[in-house]
């Protein structure tokens, strides 16, 4: 019987109906109507048809206007469950909008509730999936690059974009001092580096929201622009903070912004560890250690390649060689650390 509920409930309404046939001949005659009238064969006859036919109209109006209701409940179930499936088996990020999956909620019953859990529980399974797929077209995209800034630049868009900011940048410790290497709609303005919230953010590794700041003034790439709020959220990696991203608001971030984010910028993290270790093993490889410019091994790798263009192109090279006229009394005199001095001295020079 409970299998089939408009079969229950049909049962039940003609059974009502014709238990109202029987008794309506004797509620006409409580009434006062003559017994001659009422209690013959061809009125409670016509008393139970009639009873039999309201219970069959009401049957056929439940399966109208709520069988309706209740079949599209069970469609955009099937068509969920189907997009799903489809999902899992060709990682295809495809989420729902408001006219293939969300049902319309037209009444306040029963039913008008269920389409707004419904309605809740599709949104959110087309949120998780589309923060999914955001997460993994992030870590696609910072993946592929090695080089510091580059990384930075890709992943602060990103950030904006997922957090709906107006604007951020991104702080990273490079030898102990802080640097700002990319930034979005406001200026790298060196006094940020000093604020203590920055500071207390680097040294705690808890992430901040603040509302109307009285402190901190961003300015805008156009103009000088006050935000709603600011978020500052520390890039850590194995418990070490590497630096920090500051994304600004000029209305409230969404709920769960910090959460969401954090997701993001696990991945981030792990990426700007390769990149500043090959940025530092680069600087080892090519640097000299004493006087920071390119060493001899780098020097000869730049001469095989210009050469190469030359004779390629059929161009003219040339080399310029200097000698520092007696270094050697310099280090006998004065000792090696004032000739290190002097060297430095010298490399800087010829950098400018």
């Amino acid at each position: 019987m409970k299998r089939k509920i408009f079969r229950d409930l049909a049962f039940f309404m003609i059974g009502f109906g014709v238990l109202i046939g029987i008794i309506f001949p004797f509620f006409s005659v409580a009434l006062g109507i003559p017994t001659s009238y009422v209690m013959t064969p061809l009125f409670i006859l016509s008393c139970i048809t009639a009873g039999i036919f309201v219970g069959a109209f009401n049957i056929f109006l439940s399966r109208k206007i709520i069988g309706k209701k209740i079949k599209t409940l069970a469609q955009k179930m099937t068509y969920v469950e189907k997009l799903i499936q489809e999902r899992a088996n060709s990682n295809d990020s495809t989420t729902c909008n408001d006219e293939n999956c969300l049902i319309p909620v037209d009444s306040d019953d029963e039913i008008g509730e269920s389409a707004k859990a419904f309605n809740s529980l599709v949104k959110s399974l087309s949120s998780s999936h589309q923060m999914e797929a955001d997460i993994k077209s992030f870590n696609h995209a910072i993946a592929s690059s090695l080089d510091l800034e580059s990384l930075c630049r890709i992943s602060l868009d990103k950030l904006i974009l997922q957090s709906q900011a107006a604007g951020g940048l991104i702080i990273i410790e490079k030898r102990g001092d802080l640097e700002i290497v990319a930034s979005r709609g406001i200026e790298k303005d060196g006094s940020i580096l000093k604020n203590e919230i920055v500071w207390r953010v680097l040294k705690t590794n808890i992430p901040e929201l603040i509302r109307f700041p009285k402190d901190i003034v961003l300015d805008g790439v156009i103009a000088t622009f006050r935000p709603l709020e600011l978020l500052f959220i520390p890039i850590v990696y194995k418990d070490v903070s590497l630096g920090m991203i500051l994304l600004a608001s000029i209305d409230s971030f969404p709920n769960q912004t910090s959460d969401n984010l954090s997701v993001f910028i696990g991945g981030m993290a792990l990426a700007l560890r390769n990149a500043v270790t090959h940025s530092q093993l680069q600087e080892l490889a090519a640097n000299d250690p004493l006087t920071n410019i390119f060493n001899r091994r780098f020097g000869m790798l730049r001469l095989q390649e210009e050469f190469g263009r030359a004779v390629r192109l059929s161009l003219p090279i040339a080399v310029l060689m200097a000698d520092i006229d007696f270094f050697k009394s310099v280090n006998d005199t004065y000792g090696h650390l004032v000739g290190d001095r002097v060297l430095i001295q010298i490399a800087q020079l010829a950098k400018k």
